[in-house]
């Protein structure tokens, strides 16, 4: 039986994750902790700059912690509860949580001492963005299968079949032509379970291919990018990417409906890699009862089990989470 299951690798933080959230807290502000009452160890450091301008030496006697934050959320209040101090990006903080983007950006410019922690690594979205992650997969499926190890490239094959578009999209079309069924296309980098819908024909997707990516075959260069403009001028714009993947048509179903697991883990090194999981989870369930149907594909409260999505549902109740009866 077929089955999904998502692990998110950087954590992410919702209001009914506090608890995690701290504790992940203390294992990050700490260099010997406890897991399960019996792995102790020490948190893996992050890979140094070369580049530094001057060393801040930490205060052993002043054991308030400094973070910098660059949100104005549920993150920023439970930092500020806990009695830590606020400062500035450029003081001698202990611990950073902050966006991607400021991690990517920053982390080349800067050396981190062996105390100072950070909520992301700098090249993490090769994980957590859906067209990265796929390519990741395939491309160390790739390298095992060139190197004979063909058992463990077999492990690799959890992920449906993959196309990203509109670069892959001629590919897409010939196995589509070969194999048929039920598709689903996402954008790269939305959530919430925004752009996602569900075909079986190829002209089912035409708004898409008209309105992001109609001059794919022609106009694409390498940086992704698609000039347009009437007369002399012209403007680039950005081709919005989607993946396509083969749609698990029989899913495993709890009580008829399906349903996703968010589990929460924290990495602490790469390498070696160096993984612990947070004890406590939870499952987002779909409303409706499941069908495989074709008829019943663009019902979004049947396949997709985004709250932003459910909370839409007639009759939908926002303490139980479900359809009232």
């Amino acid at each position: 039986m077929e089955y999904g299951l998502k692990i998110k690798c950087i954590v992410y933080i919702s209001i009914q994750c506090i608890n995690c959230f701290t504790h992940i807290l203390l294992i990050l502000l700490n260099s010997q902790f406890t897991m399960d009452n019996s792995v102790r160890g020490s948190m893996g450091t992050f890979s140094p700059v070369p580049k530094r301008n001057k060393r801040v030496e930490r205060n052993t006697t002043n054991r308030v912690i400094k973070y910098f934050c660059t949100f104005q959320n549920t993150i920023a209040d439970v930092l500020a509860t806990r009695g830590w101090q606020e400062v500035s990006e450029d003081y001698g903080w202990d611990f950073v949580w902050a966006d991607r983007e400021w991690v990517h950006s920053a982390c080349d410019k800067m050396h981190l001492e062996s105390w100072q922690r950070l909520n992301h690594y700098r090249n993490g979205r090769e994980l957590c963005r859906k067209d990265l992650m796929a390519k990741n997969i395939k491309k160390r499926r790739r390298l095992l299968e060139k190197e004979n190890r063909r058992e463990e490239a077999e492990a690799y094959d959890f992920i449906p079949t993959t196309f990203l578009l509109p670069r892959e999209y001629s590919m897409f079309v010939e196995e589509f032509k070969k194999t048929g069924g039920i598709w689903i296309m996402k954008p790269i980098g939305a959530a919430q379970g925004k752009g996602i819908f569900l075909f079986t024909k190829l002209n089912e997707i035409s708004e898409w291919k008209n309105t992001d990516s109609s001059r794919y075959n022609s106009a694409i260069g390498k940086n992704g990018m698609v000039s347009t403009g009437a007369g002399g001028n012209k403007e680039e714009k950005e081709v919005e990417a989607y993946i396509v993947q083969r749609y698990l048509q029989y899913p495993l179903l709890i009580g008829g409906k399906k349903f996703d697991m968010r589990l929460y883990c924290l990495v602490t090194s790469f390498a070696p890699l160096k993984v612990y999981q947070y004890r406590r989870g939870f499952a987002r369930f779909t409303n409706a009862r499941y069908s495989s149907n074709v008829e019943d594909i663009a019902n979004g409260f049947m396949h997709l089990t985004n709250v932003a999505i459910q909370k839409t549902a007639e009759n939908y109740d926002n303490r139980t989470g479900r359809i009232a009866k």
